[in-house]
């Protein structure tokens, strides 16, 4: 994922990190492109999101996370 945050974040996309804050998967991958990636939570973060306009975006998730639970917030997003 760390590779990945890297990868996108050259090729100028935002992106959108799906994990829990603390967490050391979700520090390391979100501190290798810090201005260009917001993290969020839950479902409910995602309905609350407000991104600045980007031509390309990129969702990258926890990989430690289950299927279901990324795919209720990604259902959101």
């Amino acid at each position: 994922v760390h590779n990945e945050a890297k990868h996108y974040a050259a090729k100028g996309y935002f992106m959108i990190y799906i994990g829990h804050e603390g967490h050391v998967e979700a520090e390391g991958t979100m501190g290798e492109a810090p201005d260009r990636m917001v993290l969020v939570e839950t479902p409910e973060d995602a309905e609350n999101l407000q991104l600045p306009h980007y031509e390309k975006l990129a969702v990258l998730t926890q990989t430690t996370l289950s299927v279901d639970e990324v795919n209720a917030t990604l259902s959101v997003l």
